[in-house]
């Protein structure tokens, strides 16, 4: 009889057993490392796009402000421009 044959099968399943379960726990751990690396990548893009709507934001104010003063002074320079028409045709 051959001394391994009932408790070879058996050792040999659970050594098969064990081998499956490393594989798929080293599998597991790559899978984990790989999402918490995505999660980074993540936290970064958003943190630039939250910086990017802010530096929008702000753009966006000046120009408000920027046109609102180009539009003052416009307004002033006609209303000057008009009143020396009037001189000039009063004195005329």
């Amino acid at each position: 009889m051959d001394p391994c044959s009932p408790n070879c099968d058996y050792d040999y399943e659970v050594k098969v057993g064990n081998k499956e379960k490393d594989m798929l726990i080293a599998q597991l751990n790559a899978h984990i490392q790989e999402l918490e690396q995505q999660e980074k990548n993540y936290d970064l893009l958003n943190q630039k796009f939250r910086q990017l709507q802010n530096e929008y934001s702000l753009l966006k104010d000046n120009k408000l402000r920027l046109e609102y003063e180009l539009k003052q002074r416009d307004e002033a320079y006609n209303k000057k421009i008009g009143d020396l028409r009037e001189k000039t045709k009063i004195s005329n």
